[in-house]
């Protein structure tokens, strides 16, 4: 004896009606096409706008080179600890002292510095509209000359410190003439003095090596990206515009 089957043709019919098929979706798009052409003008004129009424902002870039002892290439001040300066103290101070110049809370654009791996260098870094460019390089100018105006003082005092060591050594070396048997002291005298004299001479002072400088192009979504976004989310918005006017529809229907 045969036993019935409770999912027949029938069951399977009923169940499979509330599938929603490729065709059903185009067919609710047809009947909503006000609603998806409505909904994905208006977020796509949206995108346009934000597109076009955004200012470009650029990357503004000052670099500075500290100052340099010359032997080795070794800086006077330890790159992290002018660095750490920099982020603790110039630049808090600057951008107080813009705000307060320009009654405004906070600056409309954020600088960044940084040290690259293995290099004297300090860099400044902000994401600024053309219209704040003039407000970026009088910031970082200013921090960049605190860190000038130390390096200057590090560099008078280390010429210091060679000159006396110089005429330590030019007393030393009068001394010694005349004498026999200190041919090795005057041999070490001289090296000594002649590499006190390389030091000086070589001594750098910190420099600017570019203040502000723009870049070529534009920095974070460009318009092109911002209307391709646009144009995605606003196809999937009309979609979900139809499928709630088709629920709005189904429940109005029903409920009759």
């Amino acid at each position: 004896m045969s036993q019935q089957n409770p999912e027949g043709p029938e069951s399977r019919a009923s169940y499979g009606s509330d599938e929603i098929s490729l065709v059903d979706l185009v067919k609710a798009i047809l009947r909503r096409r006000r609603v998806f052409l409505a909904t994905f003008a208006v977020i796509l004129l949206a995108g346009i706008a934000v597109a076009f009424i955004k200012p470009r902002t650029y990357t503004y870039t000052s670099i500075y080179a500290l100052a340099n002892a010359g032997v080795g290439g070794k800086p006077l001040q330890e790159p992290a600890a002018a660095l750490a300066t920099v982020k603790s103290v110039y630049l808090p101070e600057q951008v107080e002292r813009y705000a307060n110049a320009s009654d405004e809370d906070s600056l409309p654009f954020k600088i960044t510095a940084s040290n690259p791996a293995s290099t004297g260098l300090i860099v400044l870094e902000s994401r600024a509209s053309v219209s704040h460019s003039a407000a970026v390089k009088a910031i970082q100018n200013s921090v960049l000359k605190q860190l000038e105006s130390d390096d200057a003082q590090r560099v008078a005092q280390e010429k210091k410190k060679l000159t006396a060591q110089l005429s330590s050594l030019n007393a030393q070396l009068e001394a010694l003439k005349g004498h026999s048997g200190n041919s090795m002291a005057v041999a070490s005298a001289l090296q000594d003095k002649s590499d006190a004299q390389q030091q000086l001479s070589s001594l750098t002072p910190g420099t600017l090596v570019a203040l502000a400088k723009r870049s070529v192009e534009p920095a974070g979504i460009g318009r092109a990206l911002i209307v391709v976004i646009a144009f995605v989310v606003g196809v999937l918005m009309a979609l979900f515009g139809v499928f709630v006017a088709e629920l709005a529809a189904a429940v109005k229907t029903s409920g009759r």
